[in-house]
């Protein structure tokens, strides 16, 4: 018999959602997703859906279709995220099975910081 580790769970909060379990938790704001990425990872005789968060801090949080709390969490992007996900990303990445197909479905706007040039200069 083969023991496996369960997938982490994913709850979805007021401004954001949370990933894992006991001591290996990881906490998202909505306001922190700089770009979310979906792919597929092919699993012989299937294929594995999955979303991949770039954090404004740089750190990458991935989570994927077999994770409990996965439906509402994906159902719950484009309400979240300025600007919503890209429309019909879902079956642009699942489709053709098995050919990869990632796709970047939110960034957001980069915003220009204007400054002054300094006196004197």
């Amino acid at each position: 018999m083969f023991w496996r580790r369960p997938e982490p769970k994913i709850t979805l909060l007021a401004d954001g959602f949370r990933v894992g379990e006991g001591r290996k938790q990881w906490e998202v704001r909505w306001a922190d997703v700089v770009r979310v990425t979906a792919f597929k990872r092919d699993r012989l005789s299937t294929d594995l859906l999955c979303l991949e968060f770039i954090l404004s801090s740089g750190r990458i949080i991935e989570v994927n279709e077999d994770e409990e709390g996965y439906g509402p969490l994906e159902d719950a992007l484009g309400a979240n995220l300025p600007g919503g996900v890209m429309p019909a990303w879902r079956d642009h990445v699942l489709l053709p099975p098995f050919a990869p197909r990632v796709t970047v479905i939110f960034e957001r706007a980069q915003t220009a910081e204007v400054r002054e040039p300094a006196r004197g200069a």
